[in-house]
């Protein structure tokens, strides 16, 4: 081994030389004797700043790889390949989805008939006096009404003002009626 390598990797050891840090360790990588050296070379820095294990051993890499290498290969045994499962797999969803589907429709339809078996009236008459009732013939009155321009104003405003509504609603998703929101009514107040 040259002098100028060794020059090379103690000075890298002692962090002197970064600028061809790459090169020596491409050398260390290539070379086993080199790789040795810079073993040798840290552990003696170490143990000039007296900071050495209890017990040192040069050879646990290669103990390592020797005990990696006597491990026998387990190859795991290749994966089965059932290639009708998957349809199968997901005609059985579909069909417990419809099963689903169709015993919570007639479970629906039960309860609402079991409701509507009820008697709507009694079979006999009701006992008791009974009175006779006449109607008179109906008229019907109209007033005329005059509608102030306020409630006019007021009436569109209010319309606007649930059209605007509904677009935001009907934009954001919400679909359906709100509870609150069944009746609007507008009265003046005098």
């Amino acid at each position: 081994m040259s002098e100028h390598k060794i020059e090379d990797l103690s000075a890298l050891i002692d962090g002197e030389h970064a600028g061809v840090a790459d090169e020596v360790i491409d050398r260390i990588c290539e070379d086993g004797h080199l790789r040795q050296t810079w073993a040798r070379y840290h552990l003696i820095s170490d143990c000039l700043k007296g900071q050495l294990p209890e017990h040192v051993s040069m050879k646990v890499g290669d103990r390592i790889q020797r005990a990696l290498d006597a491990e026998p290969v387990i190859l795991a045994p290749k994966r089965r390949v059932y290639p009708y499962l998957k349809p199968v797999a997901g005609f059985a969803i579909a069909a417990s989805v419809a099963v689903m589907a169709i015993l919570g429709i007639q479970h629906n339809n039960a309860s609402l008939s079991d409701r509507d078996t009820g008697p709507l009236a009694a079979n006999q008459p009701a006992q008791g006096k009974t009175q006779q009732f006449t109607f008179a013939p109906t008229r019907l009155v109209q007033h005329p009404q005059t509608v102030s321009s306020d409630k006019v104003n007021a009436n569109s405003r209010m319309n606007s003002y649930l059209v605007n509504h509904n677009e935001q609603r009907s934009s954001a998703g919400i679909q359906g009626m709100f509870p609150y929101v069944r009746i609007v009514a507008h009265e003046k107040q005098e």
